[in-house]
């Protein structure tokens, strides 16, 4: 599964994280919490998509709580 997330930072109001799924999914959130973003997603995934997509999304970042964010 393809998965590129990417940061905008900006001074006012907050920065924001993008992150966009095969091409198909794109979600943002203001702030710079990965860990955070990436829980809602799993979940946000599962209830509106589907649990495979959720999976294949979760073994794909399971990274990001130790991983550098992307500048």
């Amino acid at each position: 599964m393809e998965v590129k997330r990417y940061l905008e930072s900006m001074s006012e109001p907050q920065d924001t994280m993008y992150v966009e799924i095969a091409d198909m999914h794109r979600f943002t959130r203001r702030g710079d919490d990965w860990a955070k973003f990436r829980e809602d997603l799993i979940e946000l995934l599962e209830q509106t998509i589907s649990e495979d997509l959720s999976k294949e999304f979760a073994k794909a970042t399971e990274n990001w709580d130790s991983e550098d964010p992307p500048q």
